[in-house]
């Protein structure tokens, strides 16, 4: 039958495998500079560049609507 007991660790021990506090800190320093490029650079440059897109597609739309009214007329 199996131990169901769990072996007695400690946090301190946990982290020592970790690879001690200055590990855990440069992890914590690297994920915070991640999510700080992350919201002020790269997803704003992608909201841009999507608005951007999208005001290139509705111009050409309207474009293409406007020749098409105009040959319409023409027909008439």
């Amino acid at each position: 039958m199996a131990d169901n007991t769990s072996p007695d660790v400690t946090f301190w021990e946990t982290i020592d495998h970790l690879g001690g506090i200055w590990a855990i800190i440069g992890v914590v320093v690297a994920l915070t500079v991640f999510y700080v490029a992350l919201i002020e650079f790269m997803i704003p440059r992608g909201r841009i560049s999507q608005a951007e897109q999208a005001k290139s597609q509705r111009t050409k739309l309207m474009r293409a609507a406007r020749e098409n009214v105009k040959s319409q007329r023409l027909v008439d």
